[in-house]
């Protein structure tokens, strides 16, 4: 999506129509489903990982980071984790995070043992961290970052 500017995708026989438009505005994407708009803001950090040894991750120095804070219906997200593709584990939080996470063939949930799992989990706290920042600094939004800080219900 950074070159792109809007992708629609229309599935004739099941009557699915979903658009994705990035905003003018840095880090704002819009996600359209019949009918029904969610405005996020996306913010994505390159993280060095050449520390952690894993395996599965021979050579890879590298790895980033996204969240996605939910300026519209914050309510309908669940924290829920993507490996690129979405999982089935939740956060609680009040946005979604992306990371290159190891997980099981099921995508069921996020091995917690290994060190590079845990070393993403950091990193994604650094991303929201830096997001929150980044939102609080927008003059349009900022009513609405202090509504994505985790709270002990959370």
């Amino acid at each position: 999506m950074r070159k792109l500017g809007r992708i629609e995708l229309v599935a004739a026989h099941t009557g699915l129509n979903r658009t994705i438009r990035r905003s003018g505005e840095q880090g704002l994407v819009d996600l359209e489903s019949d009918g029904t708009r969610a405005s996020y803001f996306v913010h994505q950090i390159p993280h060095h990982c050449g520390n952690v040894r894993e395996p599965l991750r021979e050579g890879v120095t590298s790895t980033s980071v996204t969240v996605a804070l939910p300026l519209t219906a914050p309510e309908a997200t669940d924290g829920r984790v993507f490996a690129f593709l979405p999982t089935e584990a939740r956060t609680g939080f009040p946005f979604l995070i992306n990371a290159d996470f190891l997980l099981p063939a099921s995508r069921e949930r996020i091995f917690d043992a290994p060190e590079w799992n845990k070393q993403l989990v950091g990193f994604a706290a650094a991303t929201f961290v830096e997001a929150f920042d980044k939102l609080r600094s927008s003059a349009k939004h900022q009513t609405l970052d202090y509504r994505f800080i985790p709270t002990k219900t959370d």
